[in-house]
This record gives C-alpha cells, structure tokens and sequence, in this order.
C-alpha cells in the first residue's frame, strides 16, 4: 500500500516500453547507444549482456546483441496492479492516491514527449499520453506525500495487459506493480561499467533494430558514507542578515567539520579537529568585516537546510540514510577574484580556496579514521552580487568549478564528477552580466553545472540578502536539485528558455520546465507597473537597441509563452526577463528584491522542513529574437 507523507514529494521513475504487438522470431538483434545521463557523452567500453550474450560499447557508444526469443515472460505478482494502462484511449490510471498526480514521459535522454495531470481529487485519475511511437521511454509520475518508489520498464498493449516490473528501486522495499498475460517474449539487457551504476532494462522481442535503444547511464555509485558539499560566494553564501538562526538540532546524521579555536591557517592534522552535528551556523561566526574562514558565518545558511532535505527526500524514497557533510567558505563582500585557486590575498581575504582544501583534507582523514568513505558531490555557489559588472564570469566560474574537480579528486581519491551548483542573483544591476551567466553557465556546460533558480521568490531582508527563512528555503531548493543530479543522475535544469521567434506582432518564447505546465503565479505583485511599456509583461522586457518596445499582453501556451506587442516585432530585437527593475521592491506577500517575474512550473515540491511550497520559478534571461 502506498503511506502519504504530506511533507514531501516522492518521484517513481518507470522504465517502459511502449510497443505493437509483434510476432516472436527465432533471434532479435538489439542495437542502441549508451551515454552518460549528465554530459550525454558516448561511453566507450560498457560492457552489454543478455541471457548469456555480451558485448561492449565502442567508442561512439554503440552497440549491438544478437539473442534468441526464447527468453522467458515473468509471471503475475500477487498484488494488484497500482499503475495501469488502457491502450483503448492512450491513459494510465494511479490507484489509490487522493488528489491529482502528474505524469511525464521522457526518451532515454530525458527529452519529455509527452505530459499530463490528472484531476484534482480524482481518486482513480487518469492521464493521457498520445501520438508517442514505438520505442523506450522513461515515466515519472509525481505526487505530493507518495512514499512509495518503484521501476516499471515494460509496458504491453493489448486487452487486459499492464505493465511488468524487473525491480523496485534500491531499498524501496518489494514490488506493488503487476502485469497480466503477456503478448511477446522479451529480453533483459544489462549495461555496467567501472565508475558508473549498472543499468537493466527490459526490451520487447521484435523490437526494430533502428533506430534502436538509447539507454543513460549515471556516474558513480549511490554515494559515500559522508558526502561532501563545499559552499562559496560572499554574504549570501554565510548568511548575511539570517538572523536568529532556526536550524539549531540535527534530525538525521549530516555532519560539518568543527575547527574548534584554530586560528588562519588551519593545520588539516590537528587532532582537535572534530566532526559535528550539522547545524547552524555552520561554522564559526564572524568577528568583523572583512572575514574568511574558520570565522566568516555571518547567521543562518542554507547549508543546513539543503542536508537535511537531501536526506528527506532519500528517506521518503528508499528509507536509507544519506548524510551530507556541509562546509562554507565564502566572503562577505568580496569578488571572484577572492574565491579562485591562487587568489591575492588582502587582508584577511582570499584564502577561500584554500581553506576548502583545507577541510577536505581534514574531512578526509577523519572519514578514514572513522572507517567511512568520503567524497564531494557538489559546489555550490551563492555569489554574483560583487561581479554585476563582470564581463567574464561565466568563464570564471568554470574555471572554479574546472579547478576544484581536479584538487580535490586528488585529495579524496573519487572519480566522481563534482557539480557546480548556482544560485542566480537578481538584486544587484539592471541587465547584469552576472545574472545573466549564473543562467547561461548551465545552459552551455549541462553536464557540469546547473543553475538551482533565481532569488526572487524568497523573502529578503533588505532588498538583497535573505532572511532566515528564506535561505532556508534556498537550501531545500539546493537540497532538491542535489537529489535530482547527483543522487538521481538526472539532468535536471531550470525553467529557463529555448528559443524566441517572431512573427509580425508576437514574440514566441519556448521553455524547458522542469514540471509542466507553465502557470502565472498568483500570490506576486505584477511587476514593471512604474514601466508603461512593460506593466502587461509579467515580468517580460522587451527591448531594440533604440529604447523599449510595448508589450499589449502575454499568454501561456503549452510550452511556451506569446508575447504580444503593441507594433510588428522588428530584426535585432530582444526579449529579457526579471532583469530590470522600475525602483521599488515586491512588497507582497514578503519584502522581496527589485527584479522579478511570475512565470513557474507546477513543480508539487514541498521543502521538508518549512513546509512551502516551491515550484521552480523562471531564471531571469536575455535572448536575441530570431
């Protein structure tokens, strides 16, 4: 039976196969293609296995097995089934969920081709999917409160058939899923590769042999005893205004580094060196302005947070621990040129880099001590305000992220790609080169680093820095995206945009969103009304090198959004979103920042210890019209 959980949302990822039915031959020849799930890279030399038949990948990724069909058909379970599929009209049914759920169907390279919500309150709710073709997909059903986890990777057409399980996922407990008679034999087919998870899926026999099979596989394992998360940035990134602090106990095992008294620079062998409890601050506080590390908290980060709802999420899941060991070194008030490998030090500042170091080594041989493996799965980065003006900071920030993947894979020992993982800043300049590359830096490097959102949507302070809660829910926001890409694998982006098109009046902008369908939020001020030309725009700028273009209305359809404009759109225009303010901040329902939009996805996500919601709000952006 499925047990609601109304504080978090449970992803069941299905592996399926929507097919004809065919009839059996002697021998079936799969073909396919393997990647990696993040960079979509080839992998060379995985090793492919059926029923006794291996091969291995060459060096573009293929493949090809050649099985027989005598393989045999997996009988029905005794539990019924919970997901069901009425080939008659193209819908699967959920059992036994009160409340609307929400289905997507994605390629083996995680492109969604087709996507539905049930209805609201609908016990037996079902969702359509229509005019997908033959071929493997992947299904992702979310529902708020599910704690069940479990993978499908058959599906059959035909009266009466649903659909047929291999295995549930890893600690998720046994199946509730069921299949009826089967049509067709079918084949087990096993990818694995040193440094990678093994991947099995099941493939219907006469499958076509083209295009043929396009599995994803995830680089390392399902994590360390300790996991690493090294932060950076300036006040945001140590909490400036986060005060009183909120995150004061423990609810799982995350843990950070206490360095006791130990004053610049840290000796990563003193043995008064500990490992704590994860909570606030997470480290020691600041005594004056400028600092750095060991003493640059300045109140509550969202450190705390972001482990604690990685854990939620894996405990509602697969019921295992996952503890996350959290440091910050970042600097109030200072540039990327503070926080890069050799930086010049002034003052007190620019050991950031090298205080990060500092703690991995620590960590490290603590974790060994203690009989633990220990790795960094993420960067975290919550800068940008200091290098609003800085042409080069999306090349800056790769290099970071290009630097920190090579020292400390040399201390740790991992093979494990570390994320770069960034927060976009909207409260410091028009149109700012940083905003705009903490969106872009994720867009041009989707393997290595992702954008987590925009700002905006969380309570602020003073019009820039956050208050308690809302770095709070900044680290549920971090904590969600870090489950998706490093725990999942999966290569979750932003709402961010595709494309902008014209055509006479209209500007057509196409979305990735994370969790369609794209909404208006509700609750948010509309923004640019001291703007006349913008204050129909709901947060979208339109601009020509000669000065602002009126924007009459917007509208959402499907996935994209239609700008309409109050005169045909000319050659050389641009379309930007929540980056340009009109003076005052959103006053409703919090204080906000100056900049902001109300596009967002339907994203049910609900953060695990404040209890919001937190769809994914759209990145701020600037696109030349096409």
């Amino acid at each position: 039976m499925f047990f609601i959980r109304s504080a978090y949302m449970v992803v069941a990822v299905l592996y399926l196969l929507v097919c004809q039915q065919v009839n059996a031959a002697v021998y079936d020849t799969i073909n396919g293609i393997v990647t990696d799930s993040l960079s979509a890279a080839p992998i060379d030399s995985a090793d492919v296995s059926s029923e006794g038949i291996s091969a291995k990948t060459n060096s573009a990724g293929t493949f090809s097995l050649v099985v027989s069909t005598t393989g045999t058909v997996r009988q029905r379970e005794k539990q019924p089934p919970m997901v069901t599929w009425n080939p008659a009209v193209s819908s699967f049914s959920r059992r036994g969920i009160s409340g609307a759920f929400s289905l997507r169907v994605l390629d083996l390279e995680g492109r969604a081709v087709a996507r539905a919500t049930s209805q609201q309150g609908a016990n037996n709710g079902a969702v359509s999917i229509v005019d997908v073709p033959q071929g493997m997909y992947m299904a992702v059903i979310e529902a708020r409160g599910i704690s069940d986890s479990y993978r499908i990777v058959r599906l059959q057409t035909g009266a009466g058939n649903f659909v047929t399980t291999i295995s549930r996922i890893p600690g998720a407990g046994p199946s509730l899923l069921a299949k009826e008679t089967a049509t067709a034999k079918s084949h087990g087919v096993t990818f694995s590769k040193s440094g990678y998870k093994p991947v099995t899926v099941i493939v219907a026999a006469g499958t076509p042999t083209t295009p043929g099979i396009r599995v994803k596989m995830t680089a390392g394992t399902n994590g360390w005893d300790w996991n690493g998360v090294v932060g950076t940035g300036q006040s945001l990134a140590v909490g400036d205004h986060g005060s009183p602090v909120k995150s004061t106990t423990q609810p799982y095992h995350n843990l950070k580094l206490s360095t006791g008294n130990s004053a610049w620079p840290v000796d990563p062998t003193n043995t008064t060196l500990a490992m704590v409890p994860l909570v606030e601050p997470v480290g020691r506080n600041a005594t004056s302005y400028p600092s750095s590390w060991p003493t640059n908290i300045s109140g509550e980060t969202y450190h705390s947070c972001m482990g604690n709802q990685i854990n939620a999420l894996m405990q509602a899941a697969s019921g295992k621990d996952f503890i996350s060991e959290q440091g910050e070194f970042g600097e109030n008030g200072q540039c990327m040129k503070f926080l890069i490998k050799n930086a010049v030090p002034s003052g007190v500042n620019g050991h950031s880099y090298a205080a990060a170091l500092i703690e991995v080594k620590a960590v490290a041989r603590l974790a060994k001590a203690a009989g633990k493996t220990y790795g960094v799965g993420a960067l975290c980065m919550v800068h940008g305000e200091c290098d609003a003006g800085n042409a080069n900071y999306e090349s800056d920030m790769h290099q970071l992220w290009s630097d920190y993947n090579t020292d400390i894979p040399a201390i740790t020992g991992q093979t494990q790609k570390i994320q770069m993982l960034v927060s976009q800043q909207n409260s410091t300049n028009d149109r700012s080169a940083s905003t705009l590359a903490q969106w872009k830096i994720g867009a041009d490097y989707p393997g290595d680093v992702a954008c987590v959102g925009p700002k905006y949507q969380y309570p602020s302070a003073d019009g820039t820095h956050e208050t308690t809660d809302g770095y709070q829910q900044l680290g549920e926001k971090f904590g969600q995206v870090y489950y998706q890409r490093i725990v999942l694998g999966n290569g979750w982006q932003p709402l961010q945009p595709i494309s902008a098109t014209r055509s006479g009046q209209v500007i057509t902008v196409r979305f990735h969103a994370p969790m369609p369908p794209l909404v208006w939020e509700t609750t948010f001020p509309a923004p640019h009304q001291g703007i006349a030309e913008w204050k129909n725009g709901k947060g979208f700028e339109v601009r020509t090198a000669s000065g602002m273009v009126t924007i009459s209305s917007v509208a959402i359809t499907g996935d994209s959004v239609q700008i309409t404009c109050a005169s045909a759109v000319a050659a050389g225009t641009f379309v930007d979103y929540a980056l340009t303010s009109d003076g005052s901040v959103m006053s409703t329902p919090f204080s906000g920042l100056k900049r902001w939009g109300l596009l967002r996805d339907s994203d049910p996500f609900v953060g695990a210890i404040t209890k919001k919601a937190q769809p994914n709000y759209c990145v701020a952006f600037e696109l030349a019209v096409q």
